[in-house]
């Protein structure tokens, strides 16, 4: 499936794959400039996403940092020890390395690729991605989705079944019904509807693909919001991309655990709620339990509008 196309360069990824555009704090994916891709959650290697030669490798700081050449354009990517030599090629869905910890990881980042399209041989560099564009093939995908979206309710996302609990890390669950869509969360806005990505609120950004590609700036401002409540506003735009700038005033729990946030990847059907504490919690795999929401806007106007 193609996910990503920068300038006739291609980025494919297995059907098994998650990925995201939004689900980290770092600057490329703040400005749509990199994708993360996750193969299934347990796996130490990773299919090939692109065509290239490895002209680059070094591992410094703990960070192992490569880059490739593809046609006139180069890739950039993070945290993967390569499996061949300077000079090699890879094609598109060879194995491409082993996935490796970074010093940038928080303790709920599960391995990964970071991958950046740029137009010149700097890897070092933190700055320097082109701008992604969403793939057809994955707008597609996105449309029909949505296509189904419309035939559940919009509180189907609540009630939740515990798939892992990885201690001290996340706890993974899975919607009761979900609307088989890229993310178990979809998002209406405008009139437009798509699936909610991100870490919310933690990264302070997260992003809604849609399926239009005639995303109206008129957009730009509006409110999003989750279980009624109001989450954060579309700052900017990118084709079927909406980037999302995430309120700091809003609290995710379940059975009265407070939670740091949660985390939604595409092409992927579950929800990863990550605690705050992990003391007193008794949460175990296999249980039912209801995801809540509160905003401390909205908390504060009914408290006042009580007096």
């Amino acid at each position: 499936m193609n996910i990503v196309e920068c300038r006739g360069v291609f980025l494919k990824i297995p059907r098994n794959y998650s990925f995201s555009f939004s689900n980290s704090p770092y600057y490329a994916h703040k400005y749509f400039k990199a994708v993360d891709i996750y193969p299934p959650l347990g796996d130490k290697t990773i299919a090939s996403p692109f065509n290239g030669k490895l002209v680059y490798y070094r591992e410094l700081h703990g960070e192992h940092i490569c880059g490739f050449k593809t046609g006139e354009y180069y890739i950039r990517i993070l945290h993967l020890k390569p499996y061949m030599d300077l000079g090699e090629e890879v094609g598109v869905g060879e194995v491409l390395g082993e996935l490796m910890d970074s010093p940038t990881f928080c303790p709920w980042t599960d391995h990964h690729i970071h991958v950046e399209i740029r137009d010149k041989p700097e890897f070092l560099r933190a700055r320097g991605g082109l701008e992604l564009d969403l793939a057809i093939d994955l707008i597609e995908l996105v449309r029909n989705s949505v296509s189904k979206v419309a035939k559940l309710n919009k509180n189907n996302y609540v009630e939740s079944k515990i798939i892992l609990v990885n201690k001290n890390r996340y706890i993974l669950v899975k919607p009761r019904k979900t609307c088989l869509g890229l993310t178990p969360i979809a998002i209406e806005v405008d009139g437009v509807k798509g699936f909610l990505e991100g870490g919310i609120p933690y990264y302070g950004y997260g992003g809604i693909i849609v399926s239009s590609t005639d995303t109206s700036h008129s957009i730009k401002g509006e409110t999003i919001y989750l279980y009624g409540e109001p989450i954060g506003y579309i700052d900017y735009t990118r084709r079927s991309y909406l980037h999302i700038q995430l309120y700091k005033d809003i609290v995710f729990y379940t059975r009265e655990i407070p939670l740091k946030g949660i985390g939604l990847y595409l092409n992927n059907p579950y929800i990863k709620l990550v605690p705050r504490k992990w003391s007193n919690n008794c949460l175990k795999e296999g249980d039912v339990l209801v995801l809540s929401l509160i905003s401390l806007k909205t908390l504060g106007k009914s408290i006042n509008n009580s007096y």
